[in-house]
């Protein structure tokens, strides 16, 4: 029975809760520990008992965000032994990414840029370029971290005119959006990168874009 399971604080979820369900309760208490935690194993239990691998390999991800004691290598690396079954593209990717940020946090550089490699690949076969171009910035980030700032420029700049392409600038709301303040935090990215490698004019010119587009945003509202 799904009840004889462990539970947090005697928070204790209905049976009849469908997956769906389980998950927008955990959403609409992003704040309540207890809840999350209770929930997100009940989900994944849920799914071990029906034998439902796609569900299965969704209860290790969501153990995995949202069980505070979850973060580690052996639930994400069951998520990527799961998505090898389910046909879901968004699982090797997403897995790939966390688990290079855990070995990042553990100042394992190598293998975390091997596992944004391993992303890079899953985004270039499912053809998403903002994966790619994603996985790209936390490349370049990663090749600052180890000195790499001549590499790690190169792939700001590929990054940057893509990101570009994709604002309307005609549209004085646009750098408010959620798509134009990531745009505007590569542009920082991108002039800490050019001072990095000395090209203090090319920094000073990306801070005057990054300025006139703030105030483009400041005079549209």
């Amino acid at each position: 029975s799904l009840k004889s399971q462990p539970k947090q604080k005697n928070i204790i979820p209905s049976d009849t809760l469908t997956f769906d369900e389980l998950f927008n309760t955990i959403e609409k208490n992003k704040e309540n520990k207890e809840l999350k935690n209770a929930y997100s194993q009940f989900y994944l239990r849920k799914a071990q008992i029906e034998k439902d691998t796609l569900y299965i390999m969704r209860g290790y991800y969501l153990m995995f965000l949202k069980h505070s004691k979850s973060k580690t290598f052996a639930v994400i690396d069951s998520v990527i032994k799961y998505s090898q079954y389910v046909d879901d593209p968004r699982y090797p990717y997403r897995a790939y990414r966390k688990k290079a940020k855990l070995f990042l946090k553990k100042d394992d550089f190598k293998k975390a840029l091997d596992n944004h490699l391993i992303a890079l690949h899953w985004a270039k076969f499912h053809k998403n370029k903002e994966w790619e171009v994603a996985t790209m910035l936390s490349i370049g980030i990663l090749n600052e971290r180890i000195g790499k700032d001549k590499a790690a420029l190169k792939i700001f700049k590929e990054c940057i005119k893509y990101k570009k392409q994709k604002i309307n600038f005609s549209q004085l709301d646009s750098i408010d959006s959620r798509k134009g303040r990531n745009y505007l935090n590569s542009l920082t990215i991108l002039a800490d990168s050019y001072r990095k490698n000395k090209l203090f004019d090319s920094a000073i010119a990306i801070n005057y874009e990054i300025n006139k587009l703030k105030l483009l945003d400041e005079t549209g509202k």
